[in-house]
């Protein structure tokens, strides 16, 4: 079974024709699709908005599959209603592959390392502010340092890494998202899938027991 682990694609009702033909052909290369986080933006359009938006022509395709959608933290469970089944099988907070002879634990990594915004309640949940914050805070450093950009978020990263040597059993594997700094470090037995946007695509593939970290552009 080929398995891929995404997050973190941020749609909103804005369509990107070009991500789309490349999310297309990515999906249909697999059996499985864990959707690990982040795949639409509540902080800036309603679930509904992206349900009706172009990306919708996806869904079909998400639904023949086997999909796992997992909630992050820009798409909370609270922010979604029942049509998250017109894209995916099974929804929950956490997942776990059993198949092998250790055990794949997904999740998108919030929980463990929290956004600013979970950590101080008192940030305006503003989708005008989350906007402007976006463009200044991430547009424009991926333009002028590209993907290295996400290497702020590297402590991010060790912290889930030092949450799966506390929590869980030495030989099960650990997959988040979350920090948009792919890793794939197998002496720690965690991996981060990325993130998709801006032209960069990162995600883990799963075949049989051999795991990878696909980094290319579209």
């Amino acid at each position: 079974m080929r398995t891929i682990v995404v997050s973190d694609l941020h749609l909103t009702s804005r369509f990107n024709y070009k991500k789309y033909l490349y999310l297309e052909k990515l999906f249909s290369s697999a059996d499985r699709i864990i959707l690990n986080g982040d795949i639409w933006d509540g902080h800036l359009v309603n679930f509904d908005q992206f349900v009706r938006s172009d990306w919708k022509k996806l869904f079909p395709l998400l639904k023949a599959k086997e999909t796992i959608y997992l909630y992050g933290n820009h798409d909370k469970k609270q922010l979604s209603d029942e049509n998250v089944t017109l894209f995916s099988n099974i929804q929950a907070e956490k997942y776990t592959i059993s198949e092998y002879k250790i055990n794949i634990h997904i999740q998108h990594g919030n929980k463990i390392a929290p956004a600013l915004n979970e950590r101080h309640k008192w940030m305006p949940a503003n989708r005008i502010i989350f906007k402007v914050v976006q463009i200044l805070f991430l547009k424009i450093p991926l333009k002028i340092l590209g993907k290295k950009f996400f290497k702020i978020n590297k402590k991010r990263n060790n912290l889930m890494i030092s949450w799966r040597e506390k929590k869980l059993p030495k030989n099960d594997f650990l997959i988040c998202s979350h920090s948009h700094l792919a890793e794939l470090n197998l002496a720690k037995r965690y991996a981060n899938s990325g993130f998709i946007g801006h032209g960069y695509s990162q995600y883990i593939k799963i075949t049989g027991k051999k795991m990878i970290l696909v980094d290319e552009r579209y």
